[in-house]
């Protein structure tokens, strides 16, 4: 990872707050996403292709969660 961007205007999530999905856009084609819990324990996982995905969260409790957005010269991560 060359790059690692906290809270930046590369990564979009939306819509906050979110019920059943949430989509997260990126400025770059994502790898791998995930999900954390704010005490760090990770959620969901995904491996992806693509800078537009909808991921499902209807099964989280609301709360505040981490975002974390890779690909292979990037590091994104959104709360």
């Amino acid at each position: 990872v060359g790059n690692i961007l906290v809270d930046n205007n590369n990564l979009f999530i939306y819509p906050n707050p979110a019920n059943d999905y949430v989509n997260v856009n990126a400025t770059v084609n994502l790898q791998n996403i995930e999900i954390y819990s704010i005490d760090g324990q990770l959620l969901i996982s995904e491996i992806v292709d693509t800078n537009n995905v909808k991921i499902d969260v209807s099964n989280l409790p609301s709360g505040t969660y981490i975002l974390r957005a890779a690909n292979q010269s990037a590091l994104l991560i959104k709360r």
